[in-house]
């Protein structure tokens, strides 16, 4: 059952950045056109927790660079809405630590790519990892909860390898977690971490769990595959094997609404911008939540490639969509630790093939033989089909078509005589509704047919729709 709302609001406060971040998808890091004002978000934001919103996250962006970011998150904590913060840290000091605890902030996240010479680099900013520590030791004197983002990319993935040294200074900060994620590739970019490294990175991931238990993964690092681990508290020794049960699916318009500065709503921040469902400005937020379930049913319903192929794609239902969009341009998701690989997938293409191969040879054996779906009659007679089907009539029952004379088998009928006008058979293939008293029309009695079922609930099936002539007459 689809909740009345959705759970948690990832909302971007605004585009505007002071880093020019190399991997990041909110490019070009100025603010939107027409971005939405300060009564307008605080508007939204009363209405989000009148909805029933557990949780908003504000990113941006760099959300503190809005002016009314503390108030905006105060009406939110107001309403009973759990809120958390996304910052880069570059503006963010013991005054802004104690603005968020005044306003209510659950927790605040701090983004961090790698120790000092890597965080700067790929943030491409000297000295942005000491103002880094500026925060966090802001965050922690004002008494809130921070936490860690790291996104993980080919630059970093050798420090990924050995994070230990960046797993100790983050440990130090008591955070309540530590969420590594991957780096959503853009068009024209390079720097992605490959798909073949994923199974690595995990591994090693899980391993280093054991000593950090407040380490997780993000949707997007092998989602509905990943180490079980990595998603719980239990199970770190469970191997990464292709047995390994799914848990988990990307949750972009289904359990989560993203929230663009300038009001467009869409299932995911994450996702493209052609994914937009809507406007609060023009439409009511419940609406928009409906808007973007239907627009995630029609992503499901484009799942190709290995994906379509795998036994899990009914629970992991194409892993992160943003990912598979960004590398494919469909929900055929290379980012998976147990995708079909290209043999795996050229024998369930092959087995496909001689299964439909096999039912076409079977129907062909059957209708030779006279079995399967139509009447057992030879072949020679199959030109005129018609079952023998009752039909309610007033209590009354027939067996018999009210134009065949009594003296002729059942299933039969006359000659025509000589001179007579035959009329055409009606098409086979063409399901015409019955009515009271007639015996069923359709030439062939499969199982299948909606006559059948209606009749047997004794109901009349409804008519069938028009049909537009292809040409006029």
């Amino acid at each position: 059952m689809e909740p009345k709302f959705a759970d948690r609001i990832e909302w971007e406060l605004t585009r505007a950045c002071d880093l020019q971040c190399r991997h990041c998808y909110n490019s070009p890091h100025q603010a939107r056109p027409r971005e939405l004002d300060t009564d307008e978000a605080l508007t939204v934001a009363a209405e989000l927790g009148r909805l029933g919103c557990r949780v908003v996250t504000l990113s941006g962006g760099e959300p503190t660079g809005r002016q009314d970011w503390a108030q905006i998150a105060q009406v939110l904590s107001r309403s009973g809405v759990i809120v958390q913060l996304i910052t880069n840290g570059q503006r963010f000091g013991r005054t802004e630590a104690r603005l968020a605890r005044a306003a209510g902030v659950g927790a605040v996240w701090l983004s961090v790519d790698g120790y000092a010479t890597t965080h700067d680099a790929i943030r491409r900013k000297p000295g942005a990892f000491a103002q880094l520590e500026v925060a966090a030791r802001g965050l922690l004197d004002a008494g809130v909860p921070l936490g860690f983002l790291t996104t993980v990319l080919q630059d970093n993935a050798t420090e990924v390898d050995a994070l230990d040294e960046l797993a100790d200074w983050i440990k130090q900060w008591d955070p309540v977690v530590w969420q590594v994620w991957l780096g959503v590739p853009q068009q024209g970019r390079g720097g992605w971490l490959s798909p073949d490294a994923l199974p690595g990175l995990v591994q090693d991931l899980a391993t280093l769990q054991k000593n950090h238990p407040y380490l997780t993964v993000g949707d997007n690092v092998g989602l509905g595959n990943q180490h079980a681990g990595l998603r719980r508290a239990d199970d770190l020794d469970a191997p990464l094997t292709d047995q390994t049960p799914p848990t988990g699916h990307c949750e972009a318009g289904r359990g989560v609404l993203g929230l663009r500065s300038d009001g467009t709503i869409t299932g995911c921040l994450a996702l493209p911008g052609a994914h937009g469902v809507g406007n609060v400005r023009q439409s009511p937020l419940t609406h928009l939540w409906r808007a973007a379930g239907r627009a995630r049913r029609k992503r499901l319903a484009q799942i190709a490639g290995a994906c379509a192929l795998c036994d899990h794609v009914t629970q992991c239902q194409g892993g992160c969509h943003a990912m598979a969009l960004a590398t494919t341009g469909r929900l055929d998701n290379p980012y998976c630790l147990i995708r079909p690989t290209p043999a795996t997938q050229r024998s369930a293409r092959r087995a496909a093939t001689i299964a439909a191969s096999g039912m076409a040879a079977s129907l062909a054996v059957a209708s030779m033989l006279g079995t399967g779906c139509g009447p057992k009659e030879a072949p020679r007679q199959a030109e005129r089909r018609v079952p023998l089907v009752t039909i309610p009539d007033g209590g009354a029952n027939r067996t018999q078509p009210p134009d065949q004379p009594p003296d002729q088998p059942p299933g039969k009928t006359a000659p025509p005589a000589p001179g007579a006008k035959v009329s055409p058979s009606p098409n086979p293939t063409r399901h015409q509704p019955p009515r009271a008293g007639r015996v069923h029309p359709c030439h062939y009695s499969h199982v299948g047919c909606y006559h059948l079922r209606h009749l047997q609930r004794g109901s009349q099936p409804p008519p069938p729709r028009p049909t537009k002539p292809r040409h006029k007459p």
